[in-house]
């Protein structure tokens, strides 16, 4: 009897500890306050891919890193499943990091994306929509952010944090309102590269101020059209090509301007003759276009290397994103800005935490612009007034986004005034001034060749029923637009 009443004992014993590591086991911060609806409640942090420990979430007085590669489009990536080891530095870091692979931006080109990013806000919120703003019929202005409008990197300034930005100027140029808050914000070089800003970053990390964490943003032109490898192109993914193109930043603005009056012409379906270039062409600007993606991962590796030896990786969140993609004809143009199909708003998005040892990828849609929101939460930092991105808290910690749609826009240099919104299949596309539609299947047609606007008349409704409630929320409704041709801006 005495036996059975010491078992009894020892169980009873064994249950109310488990009852109080489970409650312990749970216990979260406080979520980042957002203007979207409440977030899931976050469940038990998954654990990783490799069965391993969970990645804590909560990370107070972390460093931050983001290291910004514009024009990186995600299907071009290793890690994303791409034919070509574009990336295998990356594909490693991915293996210690969240990965998102079905990150979408809010915008196809720098400028309005990674004002989003740092905003988190539409870039109909925030106004940047544009380098210049017309006022009057012939006149243009500079645009800069309003004053109102706070930056999330100033939250961070306003905590406590450091702030420095080594960046390849052109659409990141302070000027437009990205250096506020910052200690040290370099722009000089006009698409400058990751070999320009790393080295000024580092040195920069040397000899910081002590004592405060720090935000630290390092962005570069390395894949953009506009750059050129400074020992020249190896060709190491051109096979059989006998043209005469050779990737010029010359060449590749002369066909980017001549995609952006293809454009405008009535009824143009984006047939590659009218931009003067081939099949074969597009196929050759692509191979140059990995090749730089391969050397850029080559200089982020080299940097994460010298960012361990300092003591700085594993106390640091690091946020790994691009800001748009590049079309390579893929729909008949070259370049980016001018649409919203994939290939321009697919973009990567990692996220490694400190401490982090095994990686986790979610297929689940997210946009980019949630980055920043997502490090204030993991930081326990609060944003108190409205933003349009969320912490992705509730996936990184094993549980579902509450989002159903995800919408993108584009007023490129007034050549086109385009929005889009999707689910988790269907994406409708809309050209505000000819209210031109296009619906696309994206899980059985990823590439957006066929048009499903007649054939799946209900999901193009429903749709755009959507994207009319999001415009009227943005203050753009649609009547604002219909038939309105503005006069492009020339200037690049």
């Amino acid at each position: 009897m005495k036996r059975v009443l010491v078992i009894v004992s020892v169980l009873v014993l064994l249950f109310v500890v488990g009852l109080f590591v489970t409650h312990h086991r749970h216990e979260t911060t406080p979520m980042v306050a957002t203007s979207a609806a409440p977030l899931a409640a976050a469940s038990a942090a998954p654990t990783d891919l490799a069965g391993g420990v969970p990645t804590a979430f909560s990370h107070p007085g972390a460093n931050v890193i983001v290291i910004a590669i514009d024009t990186l489009r995600a299907d071009s990536t290793t890690m994303c499943g791409y034919r070509r080891d574009t990336t295998p530095n990356l594909e490693r870091f991915a293996q210690h990091s969240y990965l998102f692979r079905k990150a979408w931006s809010v915008a196809p080109w720098t400028v309005p994306s990674f004002m989003s990013i740092f905003t988190g806000l539409f870039p109909s919120h925030h106004g940047v929509t544009n380098k210049f703003t017309a006022v009057g019929p012939n006149k243009l202005v500079a645009t800069t952010l309003s004053p109102t409008i706070l930056t999330l990197p100033q939250i961070l300034h306003r905590h406590g944090y450091v702030l420095a930005g080594f960046t390849g100027d052109a659409g990141v140029s302070g000027s437009f309102g990205f250096s506020r808050g910052f200690s040290v914000y370099r722009d000089d070089l006009h698409f400058g590269a990751m070999n320009h800003s790393i080295p000024l970053a580092l040195a920069w990390l040397k000899h910081r101020p002590t004592g405060k964490p720090f935000f630290l943003f390092v962005h570069g032109y390395d894949v953009h059209g506009m750059f050129t490898p400074p020992h020249g192109y190896t060709r190491r993914f051109v096979h059989d090509y006998h043209g005469k193109l050779t990737g010029s930043p010359a060449e590749d603005a002369k066909f980017r301007e001549a995609s952006l009056y293809a454009g405008l012409q009535p009824g143009w379906l984006g047939h590659p003759h009218v931009v003067g270039m081939t099949a074969a062409d597009g196929r050759f600007y692509k191979a140059l276009y990995d090749e730089k993606i391969y050397d850029c991962d080559k200089r982020i590796h080299r940097f994460l290397v010298k960012l361990k030896k300092m003591g700085l990786y594993d106390n640091s969140i690091i946020v790994m994103v691009s800001d748009h993609g590049d079309e390579f004809l893929d729909h008949g143009s070259i370049d980016h800005g001018q649409s919203l199909y994939d290939e321009l708003v697919h973009v990567l998005l990692m996220i490694h935490l400190p401490g982090q040892v095994q990686g986790q990828a979610f297929d689940d849609p997210v946009n980019s612009f949630d980055a920043l929101p997502t490090v204030l939460d993991c930081l326990g930092i609060p944003i108190h007034h409205h933003i349009d991105a969320v912490s992705l808290r509730p996936l990184m910690t094993g549980g579902k986004m509450p989002q159903k749609y995800w919408f993108s826009e584009t007023d490129y240099r007034f050549f086109v005034h385009k929005r889009s919104v999707r689910d988790k299949r269907y994406k409708l596309i809309l050209d505000m001034t000819t209210m031109q539609r296009e619906l696309y299947d994206t899980i059985a047609d990823p590439h957006e060749k066929h048009n499903l606007i007649n054939e799946k008349p209900k999901v193009a409704m429903r749709l755009e029923k959507v994207l009319e409630a999001w415009l009227h929320s943005l203050g753009t409704p649609l009547d604002e637009y219909r038939g309105v041709h503005q006069k492009p801006i020339t200037v690049f």
